[in-house]
């Protein structure tokens, strides 16, 4: 059995929370990245859709 001081427990016990803490942070600054990107696409994808709806009228125009 693995047996600890009382003082070792606490070291261990604020690394923990240390380590935790900073997991936190970096989780938040991915979901922020994530959201960033996420509205990125959205924009890319309302392009696409204004580039698609210009090409179908020119094409009708040059068509006629």
């Amino acid at each position: 059995m693995l047996f600890f001081s009382v003082q070792e427990s606490l070291d261990l016990r604020h690394s923990v929370i240390e380590e935790n803490e900073e997991l936190k942070s970096r989780l938040l600054a991915l979901q922020e990245e994530i959201s960033l990107r996420d509205s990125r696409i959205q924009g890319l994808e309302k392009d696409i859709s204004s580039l698609e709806s210009q090409a179908s009228a020119f094409e009708a125009k040059v068509s006629v």
